[in-house]
């Protein structure tokens, strides 16, 4: 079975004998935000993701690698138009991300339907 990102990231922090407060605070982020990685909990940005491959001395395009689900294993490597999209959902509010929930539900719907 395929590790996870949150598996491959704890194991670096563990060969290097630090700990998640010191990882957290050299990439300048929480030390609950890098949990939420390693439980695999949440998902960091692309940017994020290279400091912590650069920090941890961890191959980038390895971390990209997530599982999809028990029988296949796929590459989760997004452009800059997919980042782009992700980074205006985070950035809008409570209601503009229901409205933009909805839109992705109808989306997915009709490409079913094709």
């Amino acid at each position: 079975m395929r590790r996870t990102l949150g598996d491959t990231i704890l194991s670096a922090i563990e060969l290097k004998n630090m700990t998640q407060k010191q990882v957290a605070a050299a990439l300048h982020i929480s030390a609950t935000t890098l949990n939420g990685y390693i439980k695999n909990h949440r998902i960091p940005d692309p940017e994020t993701l290279g400091a912590i491959a650069s920090y941890l001395d961890l191959d980038l395009n390895e971390l990209y690698r997530v599982k999809q689900n028990k029988e296949q294993d796929a590459p989760l490597i997004m452009n800059q138009e997919e980042a782009r999209i992700i980074r205006i959902y985070r950035q809008s509010g409570t209601e503009t991300k229901a409205l933009l929930r909805d839109l992705f539900h109808i989306i997915e719907k009709r490409s079913q339907l094709k």
